[in-house]
């Protein structure tokens, strides 16, 4: 499948200077071919939902928000009481909800090209707030290769979080059949904005933040995200993925602030793919840092600094962040330890694998 890496001109469209928040072009932009629309499909209809984004080279995977993939069981009801449950399964089998993420690009013509692109299956590893997904295998787009990041990021790192929101479609749904045809008119019938918002890093918690809300390692940067911006990427100056956004935290400490889950515990994440090559199938599953070992994942070079170690008693693996001394004072392990003055405790680490 092909991929590219280019350079984004991130503040070109920022008119003023002072600007946190600002609007990138909703159609044709770089950023279209890397950072996607999610949608749910439900009875042959399409709703947006989120935001994803695109990680690999020579296989595309994307990346997004846990708790985006879950309004999916509020369509099938026999998943409905999941809703509610603190335990989630690491793996659920949707009988009737599908997710898809819209591919754009501008054109020769000066329009832009769509694409609806189906999942065929979302990795989760809780308790974080993300999932990796496999699209359906084909070559007809592009797509940006966003590096990732295991660190912790510096605090007070001015990062940028993108993602789409304020979504209109026909009341419904989009009509699945219209897509397939190429009748629906996606610059008429349907919009969006592509956002980016501006923060700098305060607060690192490696458990999570609070019971309940983004149940994963995280971090807090100073600015509001939007709420279907949940799933896109926040990105160092460097453009390098430092977290994917969860949530907004405002009304935790009185004054603008938003949740970003942090990447480690991603590290020996299994994630399928496959391909239909004429009447024959071909399935993987691999570990994330396989992945990146053979170059299929690209990264900063970070997965070296994380503490890798291995719980005898269960057999399974286990990733901490390598705390820096000039960090301890604001890291925490959640939320209450932060409120309480608690630096994080060393002894503490959480099994992901």
């Amino acid at each position: 499948m092909p991929s590219k890496s280019i350079r984004i001109e991130i503040e070109k469209y920022r008119n003023d200077p002072g600007l946190r928040r600002w609007e990138l072009p909703a159609w044709g932009h770089p950023f279209g071919q890397g950072i996607l629309p999610l949608f749910i499909s439900f009875e042959d209809c399409l709703f947006p939902i989120g935001t994803a984004f695109t990680i690999g080279r020579g296989v595309t995977f994307l990346v997004s928000a846990a708790h985006n993939i879950r309004e999916a069981w509020r369509y099938e009801e026999r998943l409905s009481h999941l809703l509610t449950a603190r335990e989630i399964p690491d793996s659920v089998a949707l009988k009737h909800a599908g997710f898809s993420v819209l591919h754009h690009r501008a054109n020769c013509n000066g329009g832009a090209s769509f694409l609806i692109w189906p999942m065929e299956t979302v990795e989760g590893a809780p308790p974080t707030d993300i999932v990796i997904g496999y699209p359906q295998f084909q070559t007809e787009a592009a797509t940006l290769v966003n590096r990732l990041s295991f660190d912790l990021p510096p605090i007070g790192e001015k990062v940028w979080s993108v993602g789409y929101c304020k979504f209109k479609f026909p009341k419904g749904g989009i009509p699945l059949a219209a897509v397939r045809a190429g009748s629906f008119d996606w610059e008429h019938e349907y919009s969006h904005k592509l956002i980016v918002v501006e923060g700098y890093v305060e607060r690192i918690f490696t458990q999570r933040f609070a019971a309940g809300y983004v149940e994963g390692p995280c971090f807090t940067f100073d600015a509001e995200i939007a709420h279907a911006q949940s799933g896109g990427p926040v990105l160092s100056p460097e453009g390098i993925v430092r977290g994917i956004n969860s949530a907004g935290a405002s009304s935790f400490f009185g004054r603008p602030a938003s949740i970003a889950s942090l990447l480690y515990p991603l590290l020996f994440m299994n994630i399928r793919f496959g391909a239909q090559i004429g009447p024959v199938r071909i399935n993987a599953t691999h570990p994330l840092f396989n992945l990146i070992t053979h170059g299929t994942i690209p990264t900063d070079g970070s997965e070296e600094r994380a503490v890798i170690g291995h719980d005898v008693a269960s057999n399974r693996f286990y990733v901490n962040p390598r705390i820096e001394r000039s960090l301890s004072a604001f890291v925490h392990d959640d939320f209450a330890g932060f409120q309480g003055g608690k630096p994080a405790t060393a002894e503490t680490r959480q099994t992901y694998h």
